[in-house]
């Protein structure tokens, strides 16, 4: 019996995401672990340097993520596989906020964000959605995937280009260029599966923290949610959408997920790895 090509690839995917699941579940919720940075890390979105390998898999955020850690910076990667989490992120961000202290709170700590966006002017449509045939070919859902991809970080080059810093040391405006001076470096982009790739280095200078004085400290990774930056959202019988205005002068509306509009967050803790 000769099986359609269509077939084949909803199995390949079926397969695909059980491998993931497994891999999740192997993984803590909360990374247990001190790491030095991978050799030659660019902060490009991307993420081969670290092996595409992660410390922990956070159910409440639906997030992969590694802290790590060189003599100069703190670094953070998170990879996000689900589409509605991949949204969530490009529209309202990540904050990872720094407890100098014991205590996990939010209020006064030092925090970035990625993306920042003027509320007056949020993204003003969601990202390219991904539609599936069963009729596809691996090989033409591969191309499609890739073109996908590569449409996707288009919108993320116009959209996904300031900082929101609060309380760092030294640092007084709340907005950072993604090209700044003070030595931020962020990146986000989706690969060719798709995945939603954050990366993001911070000078432990501005967090008070040397490899001289090794901190035990705790951080907090918030999901802020579209709702975040400004959506245009609309509470209809049918559903919550969020609508904008197309170049044709119409008003567009989409489905919303709830979990896409409102923030997630979870905390844990680190401490500095110094040389081995």
């Amino acid at each position: 019996m000769k099986t359609h090509p269509g077939f084949k690839m909803i199995l390949t995917v079926l397969a695909l995401g059980l491998t993931i699941g497994a891999y999740a579940q192997k993984l803590p919720g909360v990374q247990a672990v001190s790491l030095r940075v991978p050799a030659n890390v660019k902060i490009d979105g991307k993420a081969a340097e670290w092996g595409d390998q992660f410390q922990a898999f956070n159910k409440t955020g639906l997030i992969y993520y590694t802290m790590a850690n060189d003599d100069d910076n703190l670094y953070l990667v998170v990879q996000v596989r689900d589409d509605d989490i991949a949204q969530k992120v490009v529209r309202g961000g990540i904050t990872l906020t720094i407890s100098v202290s014991s205590a996990k709170k939010e209020k006064d700590n030092p925090a970035v964000t990625f993306p920042q966006y003027d509320k007056k002017d949020p993204p003003k449509h969601p990202v390219y959605k991904r539609s599936f045939s069963p009729s596809t070919t691996a090989a033409e859902n591969n191309l499609y995937l890739d073109s996908l991809a590569k449409a996707r970080n288009r919108q993320l080059g116009d959209w996904a280009k300031m900082i929101g810093v609060a309380h760092l040391s030294g640092i007084t405006q709340p907005d950072l260029s993604l090209y700044n001076e003070e030595g931020i470096k962020v990146a986000l982009r989706f690969d060719s599966n798709l995945y939603c790739v954050y990366e993001l280095a911070v000078p432990l200078k501005y967090f008070g923290f040397s490899l001289g004085r090794p901190a035990k400290f705790s951080y907090q990774i918030k999901l802020n949610g579209a709702a975040a930056n400004g959506t245009n959202i609309r509470d209809l019988r049918e559903g919550i959408f969020w609508g904008w205005d197309g170049a044709d002068g119409k008003m567009y509306t989409e489905r919303i997920d709830p979990d896409v509009l409102y923030p997630t967050d979870f905390w844990g803790e680190y401490t500095l790895a110094k040389k081995p």
